[in-house]
């Protein structure tokens, strides 16, 4: 017995049993650690909604910007939208509304022209304004042609000028400005201003050669204005070369032999001073004819007239010298016909087929009355 109640007495003192009691005084401990795991889970919770974490996985590839469909655009033409017409469809153009206005080209105007020279050349007293049309600005068909003679001095005011687009240029004797183009209109430009210079006018020259490349001397070369009545003639010398001086700016045709049939020629020539040499013209294979004329006798008779018709190169008229001799040419080779004619001697013809390299070396026409 006493070894029992001994035993129980120490399982009761013992430290061990006395930590895993369940007595009301050993719950504090408790308490606070459930309090602590609730707030921990309410500052987890709280967390995880302020700054949610992504799923893990690759990252994302930034977005491409989808670039609009191209559009071709002249920049020369200014356009505006209207909103009319499907997405991306070219607007209609849009240009100055003044360009189709025709009342700016109604009325008249005012013109100041200041004339000058170049060192060494005197400024005239008298000179004379030319207005042309301008054909290929707008308000060229408004425009009128005005020729003007000065002799107030070396500046000019010209009213009442049509309004329109004009080319303008001064001239005097054989000096003339270069052409100046304007317009004069509406609302702003009824009234310029601007100088005008004198210079010299230039020259154009040119060779004229056989087929065979030998110059040809003699032969006419004629200058036609494109447009106008302007006319010049002149001749090739022994070097077959031909000089128009003093011409003035403009467009021109040459023309070898005769204007009607010209054995050669340059159709179109823009020409500004000073000078233009022209390419060689070549004319085909040419030839001097010689005759004589004779009385019913067989004498030579002087003075009489010759004229010849049929080749290319154009007619020809001659009058026979000593021992009624005379000289025609550069001919081209053809059917040819002469006529001679005296008021005394009465009258002649011949027919014949000239060439150049083969023709006889002298054709006679006998007169009779």
């Amino acid at each position: 017995m006493e070894s029992l109640e001994s035993g129980t007495s120490q399982a009761q003192g013992s430290a061990p049993f006395q930590r895993l009691s369940t007595r009301a005084g050993s719950a504090r401990p408790l308490g606070l650690a459930v309090v602590v795991a609730i707030a921990l889970a309410a500052l987890v919770g709280w967390w995880l909604t302020r700054s949610p974490i992504p799923a893990a996985g690759p990252a994302a590839e930034p977005a491409v910007p989808v670039e609009p469909p191209a559009r071709l655009e002249n920049p020369e033409v200014t356009r505006a939208d209207t909103g009319l017409g499907e997405p991306g469809e070219r607007p209609p153009a849009v240009y100055p509304a003044e360009l189709d206005d025709p009342s700016r080209f109604e009325g008249r105007g005012k013109v100041e022209i200041h004339l000058k020279a170049p060192p060494g050349i005197e400024l005239p007293e008298r000179w004379t304004v030319t207005f042309t049309p301008s054909p290929a600005r707008i308000g060229g068909d408004k425009a009128v042609a005005r020729k003007v003679d000065v002799t107030s001095g070396p500046v000019a005011e010209i009213r009442d000028v049509q309004l329109g687009a004009y080319s303008v240029r001064a001239s005097a004797g054989d000096l003339e400005s270069e052409p100046y183009d304007f317009e004069l209109r509406k609302p702003d430009e009824v009234d310029v201003v601007f100088p005008l210079t004198l210079r010299e006018r230039g020259y154009i020259s040119g060779r004229v050669v056989d087929a065979r490349g030998t110059p040809v001397e003699g032969l006419p070369v004629f200058l036609l204005a494109q447009r106008g009545e302007f006319r010049r003639e002149v001749k090739t010398d022994a070097s077959g070369t031909y000089t128009f001086p003093k011409i003035p700016d403009g467009d021109y045709r040459v023309r070898v032999g005769t204007p009607e049939a010209a054995l050669a020629a340059v159709e179109d020539l823009s020409f500004v001073a000073p000078s233009a040499h022209l390419r060689d013209l070549s004319t085909p294979p040419l030839g001097t004819l010689n005759l004589r004329v004779v009385d019913e006798n067989g004498v030579g008779l002087s003075g009489v007239k010759v004229q010849g018709l049929g080749l290319l190169s154009g007619a020809f008229e001659v009058v026979t010298g000593p021992d009624g001799r005379a000289s025609a040419g550069p001919c081209v080779g053809g059917d040819l016909k002469l006529y001679a004619s005296d008021p005394t001697a009465g009258n002649g013809n011949a027919q014949l087929h000239f060439h150049p390299d083969e023709g006889p070396g002298e054709i006679e026409i006998r007169l009779r009355r």
